[in-house]
């Protein structure tokens, strides 16, 4: 895990945020492999998406050409995760 992925952590387990990480199969399987979009943000697409348990979730990806940095990107995770229980 890199710095910034372990300052998200951290301000997660802080503010008491749920957060959970997932790998990309399990990701390419709920999305039924990143097959509908539901739109594009100013990070990348963003899918909808089913996990094993019935949990309907929307999955942001951060594209590699996008003006935002990965800082910016585990902030609005970290305020989504925290914000929308």
């Amino acid at each position: 895990m890199d710095p910034i992925e372990k300052e998200l952590q951290k301000r997660l387990q802080k503010k008491g945020g749920k957060c959970q990480a997932f790998t990309l199969a399990t990701l390419k399987q709920a999305t039924t492999n990143f097959g509908k979009k539901l739109g594009v943000g100013g990070f990348g697409e963003v899918f909808y998406g089913k996990l094993p348990d019935g949990q309907e979730v929307a999955v942001k990806t951060l594209s590699a050409s996008s003006h935002q940095s990965r800082q910016e990107f585990f902030n609005e995770v970290s305020f989504y995760t925290t914000n929308f229980d």
